[in-house]
C-alpha cells in the first residue's frame, strides 16, 4: 500500500495499484491507469498537502510534466482531510469533489428489508455482462458528454474489476428478483484482506425506496465480517446514499476532497 494518510485515497488505491501504476514522488503520489486513460479518478495527482493560496500554475505544471500525453482531463486530490482554497481552481472550470469516509462501526438491520432478493457473486460471462449494463445505466448523466465514450470507460472499469476478482481480491455481488438484476456492488481488499472497500453501489431505477441497496449491502458486510475485515466506503457528503450508510452502522471517519476539470471541448 502507498504511504497515504487520507483513508479515501489509500482505500483508492486498492484498485489503482492492481489495475495501474502509483508513482510516490517527493509532493506528491501520480496515479495512472494506462488501461482506462479517461478514467479521470484513476489518472490524477495526489498532492501531499490541500491547496494554498497561489497553488494553481504549480500544480498544473507538474500535472502537465506528469501526464504530457493525457486524453485532456485535469485531475488532483489532497493527501488531508481539509478542503483548502479550492476557488482558484472551481473558477476555472474544475468541479470540487467533496466526500465522506465512512468506515463500518456495528452492523444494523437495514430498515427496509427485502427478503425476496437472490444475491450471489458475479461469476458468469453473461452476469458481468448484465452488471455492466446496469452500471453504465445508473452512472450515466449528459454531464458526462457522449453515451459511447461514458460505455466504454465503464466497461473498461468492470473489466479490471473482473480481472481483481479473478485474482482473489475481492467479487462483485449482484441482487436479484425474479432473476433480474436489480442492485449490484463490488467489494475488493488489500492484499493482506485487512481492509475492504465497496464500489459502485447502484439500484436499476425502478427498484429504489425498495430496500435492495441497504439488503445487499448488509448481506455483503455480513459475509466480510465473518473475516474481521475493516470496511470503508465514500460517498458524496449530506448525501442520501451517506444517510443509508449510516443506517447501516457506518460512522464518520474523515472527509476527501479533490478538483477535476473534464476535457475541453
Amino acid at each position: 500500500m502507498p504511504s497515504l494518510r487520507n483513508l479515501g485515497y489509500l482505500t483508492d488505491s486498492i484498485v489503482h495499484a492492481f489495475c495501474g501504476v502509483i508513482e510516490e514522488k517527493a509532493s506528491c503520489h501520480v496515479i495512472r491507469t494506462p488501461s482506462n486513460p479517461t478514467y479521470y479518478w484513476g489518472n490524477l495527482l495526489v498532492l501531499n498537502t490541500h491547496p494554498l493560496a497561489g497553488d494553481f500554475d504549480l500544480w498544473m505544471a507538474m500535472s502537465e510534466r506528469e501526464f504530457d500525453s493525457a486524453p485532456g482531463h485535469t485531475t488532483f486530490g489532497w493527501d488531508t482531510n481539509q478542503p483548502g482554497e479550492t476557488s482558484q481552481f472551481t473558477d476555472r472550470g474544475f468541479e470540487l469533489e467533496s466526500n465522506v469516509v465512512l468506515e463500518l462501526d456495528e452492523l444494523k438491520n437495514p430498515r427496509c428489508f427485502n427478503d425476496n432478493l437472490e444475491m450471489r457473486s458475479i461469476q458468469s460471462d453473461e452476469d458481468w455482462k448484465v452488471v455492466t449494463e446496469l452500471q453504465i445505466e445508473c452512472g450515466y448523466s449528459t454531464e458526462h458528454g457522449d453515451l459511447s465514450g461514458f460505455r466504454r470507460f465503464k466497461e473498461l472499469c468492470m473489466k479490471n474489476y473482473r480481472r481483481m476478482h479473478d485474482a482473489g481480491r475481492g467479487d462483485w455481488w449482484g441482487a436479484f428478483l425474479d432473476g433480474e438484476l436489480v442492485g449490484d456492488l463490488g467489494l475488493y481488499f488489500t492484499e493482506d484482506k485487512k481492509i475492504g472497500r465497496f464500489q459502485s453501489v447502484e439500484t436499476a431505477a425502478p427498484y429504489r425506496c425498495q430496500g435492495v441497496c441497504s439488503t445487499l449491502l448488509f448481506r455483503v458486510c455480513e459475509h466480510a465480517l465473518v473475516d474481521s475485515v475493516r470496511l470503508i466506503i465514500v460517498t458524496e457528503s449530506d448525501s442520501k446514499p451517506e444517510s443509508l450508510y449510516r443506517s447501516l452502522g457506518f460512522e464518520f471517519h474523515s472527509r476527501q476532497y479533490g478538483v477535476c476539470r473534464r476535457p475541453q471541448e
